[in-house]
Parts: structure tokens; C-alpha cells; sequence
């Protein structure tokens, strides 16, 4: 294991998370988000932790995975970036935002209280309504957004929803990528699973998607099994979105899928997933 993947083990640790939901690109199941304590915080259990300064053992290892992210997010490579996931619970500003290719100038920042996810680019910002403001009745008032892959004008996030009761007795996780692509001003869902047991495993995509830079759009694939599934059979998608101007002159980001034949492949079940909605989209 690298130091980085070493010290977001910590770190999941430290927030509440569960590390056995990570996949090898280091996606983390969100939990409490990670907060730098103003003051050394003692020990609340007995026997404490054998730490020089007496402190909570879990406050040192939060600490030091701080330190270590700090540390790559002035340094570090873009992907050693995406291993750190932005949480909505997370306070300090400086742990709500990252640089996803730091050489394009193409940065990341979370909004938790307006439920915004926005994408910054030299001359462009692209704002999307990520989560419901109101997130008292949400079966996801807490998250962890991920970058799994991108280059100067696009990019595959995650966003993870955690075990919640959102009612009595009702229960529900969720896993869902979305891509962003910056030419159309379109975030797009192209993966999803959900569960609505507590005793059913995180639903998470084993193997991770992968998208594909083309002439004309974007190429995602999978193929697994899909979380859950009793039946274990196995699933591939194979979508390709592409770029097509309407009637009114915007661009549109349109799925096809590659498996299925050429007359009932657009926009077909395997194409379904939201489109985010887009609160803005400003243009220098």
C-alpha cells in the first residue's frame, strides 16, 4: 500500500468510515468529516490510548492524515488528490475544494449547505445542484464526493450516500457516478445502485467504471456483477455520450448504448440515469 492510501486508511478511520468500501482508486464510503482540532483533545475513555501528549489516539491519527492530505494538495499528483474525498460535512473551506488537474487550472469545490457541486476552469465555472438544500428528509444528508478520472475538461465523479435510517426502521445507501463535461455544461449520472437493507453490503461498483477521452465524446464502460444481486450475473455496459447540437443551437450530451442494435441503441434503458441540474454556467 502506498503512504497516501495508508494514511486515507487512517483517515477513514479516524472520520467513522468503513474502509472495506474502498475500491483500489481509494473511493471512500463518507462518514464524519474530517475537522483540525484548535487544542489537543484528551482522552474521554479509560484505559486512554498510550500517547505522549495524552491526547485521544484517534485525534493523533486524524492529525496526521490531515497533514498528509494538506501536504499532497500543495504538491502532490492529481491523482494522489482524488484519493480524498470532499465531504458535506466537512467545515473548513480549505477541505471542501481540490484541484482535479492542477496543470489545466481545473478545480473541484463542494457547497454542502446550498447542496452545490462546482467545477472551475480558466474563464468557466459550471454550478450543479448536487444535493437538496433541505436534507431533513433526505435518505442522504451525509456524502463524500470523489474524483475517479479526468482531464483538463471533464471528469468521473462519485458520490456516496452511507448507511442512514431516514425513518424508522427504513434504511438506505447509495453509490452513483456522474460525468461531467465541461464542453455542453452537463453533469450526467452514468452508474447507480442502491440498497434498502442495513444488513446488505455497501453498493458499491466492483470493478470501478472507466471513461475514455474521444473525438466526439466519451466512452464509459463496466462490467461486473451488480451489488446484491442474488442471482450474481454478471452486467456490462458499454455507453458511448456523445456531443449534438439541438435545435437551439446548445450542445447536448447524448448516450448511446454500444450493445445494443444501432435502431434502439440512443437514449435506451441502459443510456437511463438524472441529468443534474444546472444552476449555472458562466462563460468570460
Amino acid at each position: 500500500m502506498t503512504n497516501y492510501a495508508a494514511l486515507l486508511s487512517i483517515l477513514l478511520l479516524a472520520s467513522g468510515c468503513n474502509a472495506a468500501d474502498q475500491t483500489s482508486a481509494g473511493q471512500a464510503k463518507p462518514g464524519a468529516a474530517p475537522a483540525t482540532a484548535a487544542a489537543p483533545t484528551k482522552c474521554t475513555s479509560e484505559p486512554c490510548g498510550n500517547t505522549a501528549s495524552g491526547e485521544d489516539p484517534q485525534e493523533v491519527a486524524l492529525r496526521k492524515a490531515n497533514q498528509a492530505r494538506d501536504a499532497l494538495a500543495a504538491s502532490g499528483t492529481d491523482q494522489q488528490r482524488w484519493v480524498f474525498p470532499l465531504f458535506s460535512d466537512t467545515t473548513d473551506p480549505a477541505r471542501l475544494q481540490m484541484d482535479v488537474v492542477k496543470a489545466a487550472g481545473f478545480k473541484m469545490r463542494l457547497l454542502p449547505q446550498k447542496g452545490h457541486l462546482v467545477f472551475e476552469r480558466p474563464g468557466a465555472v459550471d454550478t450543479f445542484e448536487i444535493a437538496p438544500k433541505e436534507l431533513k428528509e433526505s435518505t442522504c444528508p451525509q456524502y463524500g464526493v470523489s474524483v475517479i478520472a479526468a482531464g483538463a475538461s471533464y471528469a468521473l465523479i462519485k458520490k456516496n450516500c452511507p448507511l442512514t435510517e431516514y425513518k424508522p426502521n427504513r434504511y438506505a445507501m447509495t453509490s452513483e457516478y456522474y460525468l461531467y463535461d465541461a464542453n455542453s455544461a452537463v453533469m450526467r449520472s452514468v452508474w447507480a445502485a442502491h440498497s434498502g437493507s442495513k444488513d446488505e453490503k455497501f453498493p458499491a461498483a466492483k470493478p470501478a467504471p472507466t471513461i475514455k477521452k474521444v473525438a466526439d465524446g466519451y466512452q464509459f464502460s463496466w462490467a461486473g456483477i451488480w451489488p446484491n444481486d442474488p442471482a450474481q450475473k454478471k452486467v456490462e455496459i458499454r455507453n458511448k455520450y456523445s456531443w449534438k447540437a439541438n435545435k437551439a443551437g446548445k450542445t447536448e450530451l447524448l448516450c448511446t448504448d454500444l450493445t445494443a442494435p444501432k435502431d434502439e441503441a440512443l437514449e435506451n434503458e441502459m443510456c437511463e440515469g438524472g441529468i443534474l441540474p444546472l444552476v449555472s454556467s458562466v462563460r468570460k
